[in-house]
């Protein structure tokens, strides 16, 4: 008499390429989100890749921190840029050449935080005693006053105004 036997074979249940895709979309997607400056509502003011100065530290770090993790797998160094662009892109940052329509720039508060931007760079470099340095204080006056024409407040910059 010949018995048979039934075999079951139990395999392990491996999470789909998909699965782990889908997961690491999700993740990103909240975390990009906790960059994104909003209102009270909870719509979006600026978006994360649009931060500047103190404001974008955080995404500064995660940046590092993706090159570094790219670095360590083994890709050429440069390439976080592009991947990174990538990201930016795919977050909604308006692209140049009228791909992508963004909002239409306001030249003068591009101007205004532009002047602020070099008020901040002057401010940095004042404990150089340089004759460089000399010339830049005489510079400072005539930026900061163009700053407040434009509505800037120079008190809100990172350092106080020259005495």
């Amino acid at each position: 008499m010949d018995n048979i036997q039934s075999v079951s074979v139990v395999s392990p249940i491996v999470p789909s390429v998909g699965d782990a895709l889908s997961k690491l979309v999700g993740a990103r997607r909240e975390f990009i989100k906790s960059f994104n400056v909003t209102n009270e509502k909870g719509e979006v003011i600026k978006p994360w890749y649009a931060l500047a100065g103190k404001a974008a530290q955080g995404v500064r770090s995660e940046f590092k921190a993706f090159a570094e993790d790219l670095q360590k797998e083994g890709y050429a160094e440069g390439v976080e840029y592009t991947y990174w662009a990538r990201v930016k892109d795919a977050s909604g940052r308006p692209k140049k050449g009228g791909k992508v329509g963004g909002e239409p720039t306001d030249v003068m508060e591009k101007t205004r935080s532009e002047i602020g931007t070099i008020i901040n760079r002057i401010n940095n470099s004042r404990d150089d005693k340089t004759e460089s340095s000399e010339r830049l204080i005489e510079i400072y006056e005539i930026m900061c006053e163009a700053y407040a024409t434009l509505g800037g407040v120079v008190a809100d910059l990172k350092t106080e105004a020259a005495e």
